[in-house]
């Protein structure tokens, strides 16, 4: 789901404009072209290119808006190598405007953060992968293994 809404600035605050407009997207699960056509339909972005060389689109946020990410940027998403690219595309625009904008970790993300520690060496030994159960909702016959 996305969103806009704007926010007023609350009298405990720092001074800021009396109000403030705050463009909010969630769930994107790797899928670029969603992300892009939320984009293509926001008030609160304008796309400057939309493949770097590291595939990340180059987003602007415009003047007045802050921007939250709610979560779940990555998962099977839409085109091969879409996590990869919304997930640059987040760090690249943070990076940009690192005062207004705000990523929150979904559970999606937190769980690939563990990834590269199950990659380890240790952990690919093919004595240790011929005793972990595959996915339970994939029958036996249909289960492959990286051995």
């Amino acid at each position: 789901g996305c969103q806009t809404r704007r926010a007023m600035a609350s009298p405990a605050t720092t001074p800021t404009p009396a109000a403030e407009n705050v463009a909010y997207l969630t769930d994107v699960e790797g899928n670029m072209e969603y992300l892009l056509a939320y984009v293509a339909i926001s008030d609160a972005f304008e796309l400057a290119s939309e493949r770097l060389a590291d595939g990340a689109a180059d987003l602007v946020l415009r003047d007045g808006w802050r921007f939250v990410f709610g979560g779940d940027a990555v998962d099977k998403g839409g085109e091969v190598g879409g996590s990869i690219r919304v997930a640059r595309t987040l760090v690249h625009l943070k990076r940009r405007y690192p005062d207004r904008v705000t990523i929150l970790i979904g559970n999606r993300d937190a769980n690939k953060m563990r990834i590269s520690s199950e990659l380890t060496p240790a952990e690919l030994d093919p004595a240790v992968l011929e005793s972990v159960p595959g996915p339970y909702w994939v029958p036996e016959a249909k289960r492959v293994s990286p051995v």
